[in-house]
């Protein structure tokens, strides 16, 4: 199927689920009208946004629009078809059991005749930081000069994955989630991060001063009441730590980070890899690009807190078999076979065949609104 066609299936399918009775009629039960505002560790305000450019590219994205969380149970991106060069809607259902099967026919009946799908439900996507006891690799040792892919974190959680060190003004920056540097929002600039993370430091009780290697700088707030494009967080690193620049654990000596290049759907099927604390190092398959409203629990265990996130793309481990990413992969920068950045790593989960889907920011998107300075390609 051509694309037009894909996108045009996509667009209905978007507005009869923002209906006001979409829940009634589809899922045969009462519309959501509540709507819950809350920011873990900063109540109910929304933070402000430190980019002019964030409401133009949300705007651009189709983020902008204000949703109850509890009426979004379906993400829609775009994907290879069959054939070779044709496409298909991807659906990815975020629940379970009847209310999973309603979504799926409600989908089904819509595409008939128009587009095709590829349906698959993920009942739950969520933020990647560590969240086992830590291993032995190399990576969750302390490690210097730090440098992309090792483990790292501010002292709220456990450990993620130093995504890029690369110039910032007159300093060095490390690139990571807001989860990572920021824990969702609760850290303010000047605050510790260590490397490595704490849970492969030694845990909560750790002396930091050791590990200390720079301080959060500046992080994109992540929104609980409109969908977010990033979740990324820059902090700068001490004039005193060794470090090594446009450059991962995973390269040759002598190769370097390029830059960064944009995601289209020319870019679906292309192969990429990272290098992160969780699983090493993994090559992936780009699936789906373009996806929208992908709903992310940013919370704890028993604690969850929903985040939509709209213009991300989907990875796949070239085995099916396996995972591309898993916990501690959180912050990895994911790039392509010429070494050019293509998006930042946040947050995965399995569908109900076992099959693990990676998603992850586009970089382009971060570049811009954490301000980085990093060549385009």
């Amino acid at each position: 199927m051509n694309l037009d066609d894909v996108l045009l299936l996509k667009k209905e399918l978007k507005e009869k689920s923002r209906h006001p009775l979409w829940a009634e009629r589809v899922l045969g039960g009462p519309p959501t009208t509540t709507r819950t505002v809350t920011t873990p560790g900063a109540g109910t305000m929304e933070m402000s946004t430190p980019h002019p450019d964030l409401a133009e590219l949300t705007d651009a994205a189709d983020a902008a629009h204000t949703r109850p969380v509890d009426t979004v149970n379906y993400s829609m991106g775009v994907v290879a078809g069959l054939q070779a060069g044709t496409f298909a809607l991807s659906v990815r259902i975020h629940a379970e059991g009847d209310e999973a099967l309603a979504i799926h026919r409600h989908v089904s009946a819509t595409a008939t005749g128009k587009a095709p799908v590829d349906v698959r439900i993920i009942p739950r996507i969520a933020k990647r930081p560590m969240a086992n006891p830590p291993g032995t690799g190399w990576v969750q040792s302390l490690q210097r000069p730090v440098t992309s892919g090792l483990s790292v974190g501010c002292l709220g959680i456990n450990a993620g994955t130093i995504g890029m060190v690369l110039p910032d003004l007159n300093s060095v920056a490390m690139l990571s989630n807001n989860h990572i540097f920021a824990d969702v929002n609760k850290e303010q600039p000047g605050s510790p991060i260590i490397q490595p993370g704490p849970i492969d430091a030694g845990g909560p009780t750790i002396n930091y001063v050791k590990f200390l290697v720079g301080v959060l700088d500046r992080f994109v707030p992540i929104s609980f009441i409109r969908a977010n494009l990033v979740d990324c967080a820059v902090a700068h690193v001490l004039d005193t730590v060794q470090h090594e620049v446009l450059h991962s654990i995973a390269m040759d000596a002598h190769e370097k980070i390029k830059g960064y290049k944009p995601i289209g759907f020319e870019d679906i099927g292309r192969k990429v890899w990272k290098m992160g604390k969780g699983t090493g190092f993994t090559e992936g398959t780009i699936t789906a690009v373009g996806a929208d409203h992908v709903k992310v629990d940013m919370g704890e265990a028993g604690a969850p807190a929903i985040a939509l996130f709209s213009d991300q793309f989907e990875v796949r481990h070239v085995d099916e078999n396996k995972a591309f990413s898993a916990h501690g992969d959180s912050g990895s920068v994911i790039f392509d076979e010429d070494n050019y950045a293509r998006g930042l790593l946040f947050a995965g989960g399995a569908d109900t065949n076992g099959v693990d889907h990676t998603y992850a920011n586009r970089m382009d998107y971060v570049v811009k609104l954490a301000g980085l300075d990093l060549v385009k390609g």
